[in-house]
């Protein structure tokens, strides 16, 4: 199950109250659940503060994505010496 989801529900929350809490529209919020869509940064944060979760929870995608770009940073420095 989707972390937003399965941290909505063990709050107690519906999809409309967590949009109002977080301000994003409720139809997103769906979209994410059901991973249609991938949440910018900004969404991110508003939905781990609203779920008083920590955002690396909720999308743990973002942990490889930051390792993805610490390799390409490291091979950008090394050609750069």
């Amino acid at each position: 199950m989707n972390r937003v989801r399965e941290e909505r529900k063990k709050k107690g929350l519906s999809q409309f109250q967590l949009a109002k809490i977080s301000d994003i529209n409720q139809g997103d919020i769906s979209q994410i659940e059901n991973e249609k869509i991938f949440p910018y940064p900004g969404w991110r944060k508003r939905l781990a503060n609203a779920l008083k979760v920590d955002e690396r929870y909720l999308f743990p995608e973002i942990e490889e994505e930051d390792k993805t770009n610490r390799v390409r940073e490291e091979r950008k420095s090394r050609k750069g010496s």
